[in-house]
C-alpha cells in the first residue's frame, strides 16, 4: 500500500464515529479519574462510607424500577414511518415525559429508602440533604439517558459526544470548586447536586435543539395521548424489569 493510501485510511479511521466516541470516552475517563483523585485528597476515609452506602441503596432502587424505556423508545422510533416526522417527534416527547416521571419516582424512592436504611450501615451522622442530593443524581440518570438516546436517534453522534465531554468538564470543575470551598461531605454533596443540575440542563438543551432541527417539532411540546399509548408494551416493559432484577441479584 502506498503512503497516500495509508494516509487516506488513517483519515477515515479518525473520522469514524467509533473512533470519535472512543476518544470522547477516554477523555471523560481521564477527567473522571482526576476528579476522583482530587476527592480522595480532600475527604477522609470514613466519608466514603456515607457516599458508598447512599450510592449502593440508589443502585438497588434503580434495579427494581428501571424498565428500559430508552430501549423501548428506540424500538418504537424505528417502527414509525420515516416520513411521519410529527409522529416521531410526539413519540420522543412522550418518552421524555415518561423518563422524567421515572426519574422523579426513582429519586423519591431512593431518598425515602436512604432515610430509612442508610443510618443502619453508618456509625457517623448523615444529613438528610446529602441523601436528597444523591437521590437527585440517581434520578436525573433517566432523563439524561433519554436525551442521549434522542441525539443518537436523530443521527448526530458528534453532538452527543461533545455534549458528554462538555458535561464531564463542567461536573469536574464544579466538584473541584465545591470541595475547595468546603472540603467536607457537605462540599461533596453540594457538588453532586450542582453536577446533577448541569447534566440534565445541558443534555436536554442539546437534545431539544437537535430533535427540533431534525424532526421540525419541539421536543418539549405536550405529546398526544396516542403517543403515550404506544408505550403500553407490557411484555417489553416486564422483560426490562426482569433484566434489571437479574442484574440486581
Amino acid at each position: 500500500m502506498t503512503a497516500t493510501g495509508i494516509r487516506e485510511r488513517l483519515a477515515k479511521l479518525r473520522s469514524h464515529p467509533v473512533s470519535f466516541l472512543l476518544s470522547i470516552n477516554i477523555a471523560c475517563a481521564v477527567l473522571g479519574l482526576a476528579q476522583f483523585a482530587f476527592t480522595l485528597s480532600v475527604l477522609l476515609p470514613a466519608d466514603f462510607a456515607v457516599i458508598g452506602v447512599l450510592a449502593a441503596l440508589g443502585g438497588v432502587v434503580i434495579g427494581f424500577l428501571d424498565v428500559k424505556l430508552a430501549d423501548l423508545t428506540t424500538k418504537l422510533y424505528y417502527e414509525t414511518d420515516k416520513a411521519d416526522l410529527s409522529g416521531r417527534a410526539a413519540l420522543l416527547s412522550a418518552s421524555l415525559w415518561l423518563h422524567l416521571a421515572a426519574g422523579f419516582c426513582t429519586a423519591a424512592a431512593t431518598f425515602v429508602v436512604s432515610l430509612l436504611l442508610a443510618r443502619r450501615f453508618l456509625s457517623q451522622e448523615m444529613a438528610a440533604w446529602w441523601a436528597a442530593a444523591m437521590a437527585a443524581r440517581i434520578g436525573i440518570a433517566f432523563p439524561v439517558t433519554a436525551a442521549v438516546t434522542f441525539m443518537r436517534l436523530t443521527g448526530d453522534f458528534r453532538a452527543s459526544g461533545w455534549t458528554r465531554l462538555a458535561t464531564q468538564i463542567a461536573v469536574t470543575l464544579a466538584t473541584v470548586a465545591c470541595l475547595r470551598a468546603s472540603p467536607s461531605l457537605s462540599g461533596y454533596f453540594a457538588a453532586v447536586g450542582v453536577g446533577a443540575a448541569l447534566s440534565i440542563a445541558g443534555s436536554l438543551a442539546v437534545a431539544a435543539r437537535m430533535t427540533g432541527k431534525t424532526l421540525g417539532h419541539p421536543l418539549l411540546a405536550p405529546p398526544s395521548i396516542s403517543a403515550f399509548a404506544r408505550y403500553r408494551a407490557g411484555s417489553f416493559l416486564v422483560g426490562g424489569s426482569l433484566a434489571g432484577l437479574a442484574k440486581l441479584v
